[in-house]
């Protein structure tokens, strides 16, 4: 496969919860590559919780063909109770079934810890009669 570089922008917009251990993110990224490069058949968004991989969860997205900017929304689950940083890259795959090396790097936090229990300070003394 020729030279093709992908750019992964960023995670935008938190869109929307499911459940407590999932949530909804926009990708958007643009594409570029050489003139002699073939179509390109698929997208395929992978993550995992270490930075640099390994990435365990690939996620395939169709090329719509319109040339981009490309923009995808994916419901993400991660553990629930805790906070969570999941890495992201993006490869895509021509339609003789070559695929780009990875993308930059993106990172996104999930929240889903419990709060903290809130503190405060009392004085209490026993009153007798």
């Amino acid at each position: 496969m020729r030279k093709l570089t992908l750019a992964l922008l960023c995670v935008f917009l938190i869109a929307g919860f499911a459940y407590a251990a999932e949530e909804t993110l926009t990708f958007e990224w643009e594409q570029t590559y050489d003139n002699s490069i073939t179509e390109i058949s698929k997208w395929t968004l992978y993550y995992g919780d270490q930075t640099g991989g390994p990435y365990t969860h690939p996620i395939d997205i169709s090329n719509d063909g319109s040339g981009g900017p490309f923009t995808s929304m994916q419901v993400i689950g991660c553990p629930d109770g805790q906070e969570t940083t999941y890495f992201f890259v993006l490869t895509a795959t021509d339609t003789n079934g070559n695929e780009s090396k990875y993308s930059n790097e993106i990172s996104y936090i999930f929240d889903f810890a419990a709060p903290n229990a809130p503190t405060f300070k009392a004085i209490i003394k026993v009153v007798t009669q």
